[in-house]
């Protein structure tokens, strides 16, 4: 049963309205309540019981964004399919420095998004670039890891006093 596009724009206006509150007007509060979120919990995710309890809008944006996956899945489409190339989420098979130089580090596109940004590991580095596919396909857990994968570190790093 298709919505109509009335339906749809609704929907998209209390998402971003929404998105707007909790991450621009509420930003300090959501900053300081993001760092409460369960190990085994996400934002859209939370494995709370009271979503609204101290945190009311992040309970109204979520409420916003199902609202949307509900209009849009209506209409045919799931955001949350996660229908991406995977290509740009697998493990790295190259080093860093087999990369050539103006490439996306985690898929050699020439489309970069984001060119050369320098990141330096211990006392050398490499600059790197990104397309807008691979960044915006990961986490920034999965990024880091990636990096770290392809500079021949371990991830997390560990400080130096914690090592054995």
């Amino acid at each position: 049963m298709s919505r109509t596009s009335s339906d749809v724009e609704d929907a998209l206006f209390r998402l971003t309205e929404m998105m707007s509150v909790v991450l621009d007007n509420d930003w300090e509060m959501t900053r300081d309540s993001i760092g409460a979120i369960a190990p085994d919990a996400t934002f859209i995710r939370p494995n709370v019981d009271d979503e609204f309890n101290n945190w009311g809008n992040r309970g109204s944006l979520l409420a916003a964004y199902r609202q949307a996956l509900a209009v849009l899945r209506a209409n045919g489409r799931d955001p949350e399919a996660h229908d991406v190339d995977d290509t740009a989420t697998e493990q790295p098979t190259t080093h860093i420095s087999d990369v050539p130089d103006g490439t996306c580090a985690f898929c050699q596109s020439e489309d970069v998004f984001i060119p050369r940004v320098g990141i330096a590991f211990g006392m050398g580095g490499y600059d790197y670039s990104f397309c807008q596919r691979c960044i915006a396909s990961m986490t920034a857990d999965e990024f880091w890891r990636r990096l770290f994968a392809m500079n021949d570190y371990t991830y997390p790093p560990k400080l130096v006093s914690d090592r054995s």
